[in-house]
């Protein structure tokens, strides 16, 4: 189904970080303000979400290094290949049917 819409990598990088709402919101604020350094505090007052979702979801996307945690500040993953899938997944976002591709793929996993 994505596969008709998205690249290969595209598709992988969607498959795996853009897991919840909660993920897509944070891959969008940090692919926004790159270079930023923010507790989880200040994310989740930044995404008007929960603390302690955004706590969780972060430490899931540093686990699987989207996100650096160091000594509770995050900052997007300085690998270049995740960085242009971000931008990647973010342009995609702009396409009507690649959105609705990828918000079809994001609700299955609910």
């Amino acid at each position: 189904m994505l596969a008709d819409y998205l690249s290969e990598d595209l598709q992988v990088f969607v498959d795996t970080f853009v897991v919840s709402f909660l993920a897509w919101d944070i891959i969008v604020f940090f692919h926004k303000n790159p270079g930023v350094a923010i507790n989880v505090e200040q994310l989740a007052a930044n995404l008007g979400r929960r603390q302690d979702e955004v706590k969780r979801e972060s430490e899931v996307l540093a686990a699987k290094r989207f996100l650096y945690n160091r000594s509770g500040i995050y900052t997007a993953s300085d690998d270049r290949a995740m960085g242009q899938n971000a931008a990647d997944f973010y342009q995609a976002l702009c396409d009507r049917e690649k959105r609705l591709r990828i918000l079809t793929a994001v609700l299955q996993k609910r």
